[in-house]
């Protein structure tokens, strides 16, 4: 025996947005929170790559980096790890020319922590869902 049901389209999207709702704030807030831990991630990398090179207490390098976490609009979410001193970043990256005419060494700590990091950043959203819709 078969049962026949009708639901208005009305009460069924205010059902449906009722159901999901809650799923769409857990998601939202996990996307949030996740971005926001692969930041400080990423800037704790950088900052200990920074160090392994010396540029530690002396210097103050390492404590420039910070993190943002930004939401521009409804379902986005950004992050942004970044130097207070940007120019010197590409300098000790990249090295430069120096007024010899020779080159200087070039140290890369920013792009393993980036790399490390991308690969972080969806275990730390996914740890943040399951936490979230439990």
């Amino acid at each position: 025996m078969s049962r026949e049901f009708y639901v208005d389209d009305d009460a069924f999207s205010t059902t449906f947005d009722t159901l999901m709702g809650d799923i769409y704030k857990a998601a939202g807030e996990a996307l949030f929170n996740g971005t926001r831990e692969g930041c400080i991630y990423g800037r704790d990398e950088v900052r200990e790559n920074a160090s392994g090179y010396g540029w530690g207490e002396h210097t103050g390098y390492p404590k420039m980096w910070t993190y943002r976490t930004t939401r521009p609009s409804s379902g986005t979410v950004e992050g942004h790890i970044y130097c207070r001193k940007p120019g010197l970043v590409h300098l000790l990256e990249k090295g430069h020319a120096t007024l010899g005419g020779r080159r200087t060494r070039a140290f890369p700590h920013v792009k393993p922590a980036a790399d490390d990091t991308f690969e972080k950043v969806p275990q730390f959203v996914l740890e943040y869902l399951k936490e979230g819709l439990t």
